[in-house]
């Protein structure tokens, strides 16, 4: 009896000086905070945009209102290599940008040029002196679980209210048609407050790692405010682009020479399948790497290098992923049978 209540003692002080307390948790973000916000920066992008107000009476002099003027739009970015001054940000955030300021959290201003950007995953390069600049540690967002804490930097609304450090909890993974089908999304979906401003911003898991780069919102349609739902494009993703964005100036993806699109209850029943898990094959191109390896109309891929597919959106991102000439395992359905074959 003895025996077990000392040990019974061991447990209980073993596990009150092994959870982690108030402050540890408070901890915890400090850190990411201090470690992040110097490699967040506020950037700057004017533009010029056409002035719709219209004048009633013709001027005296016979000319025409001026009928342009410059805007400055508001975003954030990423130093993701001090030592060549590479910033990464939202390709909307500078889109058109005649002059771009990237503002650093020490309070210095720097001029940027813009290497290369990616509109169909919203991604730009853009580059600073690379003086005295902090840089992140990159993450691996193949690792993040719903669930998990998360911390958001960026510049929401205005340059009085730059590096504004937010937390919240991963809320799903793997979103995809949040903004066009034409896109390339892979979307962290979290509910760190992001607001106006935060695009191009950084999302930080507690270990301090990049883990995203924050990039919309979804509302309820009459407000441009936090809703508690908001999307980053995961690093994993990132990495691949902007390799490609500062190494070539452009992205190269793979390309498989299909239409696809996703399963509906119409298909399922009339294909005899058992769920709606997959990309259906609806057309297959001439001379594509597709027929060479004799994938058919109708197919239903569910399954890439071992990788399970849910809907034609994975698949499009899975194979643009790759790159020119690899090989690729497809897994698919065909006459209600597994097939396996190398594209």
């Amino acid at each position: 009896m003895k025996y077990i209540q000392t040990v019974t003692s061991f447990i209980l002080i073993t596990f009150l000086f092994s959870t982690p307390s108030k402050q540890d948790f408070s901890d915890a973000f400090i850190k990411v905070a201090d470690k992040g916000n110097p490699a967040v920066v506020s950037i700057v992008s004017e533009k010029t945009r056409e002035n719709n107000f219209h004048y009633f009476f013709e001027p005296f002099d016979g000319r025409s209102p001026h009928d342009e003027r410059k805007g400055y739009s508001l975003g954030s970015g990423v130093i993701i290599d001090a030592n060549e001054g590479y910033i990464i940000t939202n390709y909307h955030v500078i889109e058109d940008a005649e002059e771009i300021k990237a503002i650093l959290f020490d309070g210095r201003e720097m001029k940027a040029e813009i290497i290369a950007s990616d509109p169909a995953s919203d991604i730009a390069v853009i580059k600073v002196n690379p003086d005295g600049l902090t840089t992140v540690d990159l993450g691996n967002s193949e690792e993040l679980q719903v669930g998990e804490w998360v911390v958001a930097i960026g510049s929401p609304f205005g340059l009085h209210l730059n590096h504004t450090v937010t937390a919240g909890i991963v809320s799903a993974v793997g979103r995809n048609n949040v903004i066009s089908q034409n896109n390339f999304e892979d979307f962290i979906q979290h509910d760190a407050a992001i607001n106006p401003g935060n695009s191009g911003g950084a999302l930080f898991n507690l270990d301090g790692k990049l883990v995203g780069i924050n990039t919309a919102i979804a509302t309820d349609g009459f407000s441009r405010a936090n809703a508690g739902v908001g999307f980053a494009i995961p690093i994993n993703m990132v990495k691949r682009i902007m390799g490609d964005l500062i190494s070539d100036g452009k992205v190269t993806r793979g390309w498989l020479g299909v239409h696809i699109q996703d399963l509906n209850s119409n298909m399922i029943k009339t294909l005899g399948l058992s769920n709606r898990n997959g990309a259906l094959i609806s057309q297959v191109m001439k001379d594509s790497p597709a027929e060479d390896a004799g994938v058919q109309n109708k197919d239903v891929v569910i399954g890439v290098n071992g990788e399970k597919v849910d809907n034609s959106s994975q698949l499009k991102n899975i194979i643009s992923s790759g790159r020119p000439n690899d090989k690729t395992k497809l897994t698919l359905i065909r006459d209600g049978k597994e097939k396996k074959m190398t594209v």
